[in-house]
């Protein structure tokens, strides 16, 4: 039943979240502590948030704003971090935990109003599956996806957030890839495989098209 093949893949998706981490923030695994740790040590050791530093640098050199979508808690806080020895500037992290009451100071809309507000460079760190219909963040016309999910159609959503009406600019998406020198990477295989989904989903037939544990057989 569908109860049983789920409890199968668990262990095995679990496995390839943690190869997701590895890919974005090694330190995240192999050290208990890395947390602390400088951030200069994160950047030396993870390919990907020195990417996205230079991108971000060209991003303020234009005085434009960019979304940074990832599902990870340590990476939205890794960010935030980077982003504030950087920059100095303390980006909102909106995650599942983000209060949804807009009586609040500190909502999900709150911050997100705070954030279009500002003028010039800015950027918001945001969950890839918190951040749904009816949020517009059309301020932000760069939107990058540090950790990609298992299933296309929220990565799709998610990017729409820039695409609303009130965007002026050329909106840029990115999606930061950790390569094989001489071998198909984890995260190569993985952009392949949600580019094939998100193909198949586009036949109204075939419906929702989520990346499976049995994809990466052979990985």
């Amino acid at each position: 039943c569908a109860s049983d093949e789920e409890g199968r893949q668990a262990p095995i998706l679990a496995l390839l979240s943690r190869l997701r981490m590895i890919c974005a923030n090694p330190l995240s695994v192999v050290s208990g502590d890395h947390e602390s740790k400088p951030i200069t040590e994160h950047l030396s050791t993870s390919p990907k948030l020195a990417w996205l530093m230079s991108r971000l640098e060209e991003i303020r050199r234009v005085g434009q704003k960019a979304i940074v979508f990832t599902e990870f808690r340590d990476i939205q806080r890794l960010i935030q971090r980077a982003v504030t020895s950087r920059f100095g500037y303390v980006p909102q992290i909106i995650n599942g935990s983000t209060a949804v009451d807009a009586g609040s100071d500190v909502s999900r809309q709150r911050l997100i109003d705070r954030f279009q507000e500002e003028l010039g460079f800015g950027v918001i760190v945001l969950s890839t599956t918190a951040v749904g219909f009816g949020v517009n963040i059309q301020a932000a016309n760069h939107v990058i996806h540090f950790t990609r999910p298992w299933n296309p159609a929220k990565e799709d959503q998610a990017t729409d957030r820039a695409y609303r009406i009130g965007q002026r600019k050329d909106v840029f998406v990115y999606y930061p890839t950790i390569t094989g020198a001489d071998f198909e990477s984890f995260e190569e295989r993985l952009a392949k495989l949600l580019e094939s989904k998100r193909e198949l989903s586009r036949d109204m037939l075939a419906g929702t098209q989520e990346i499976t544990a049995e994809d990466f057989l052979g990985i």
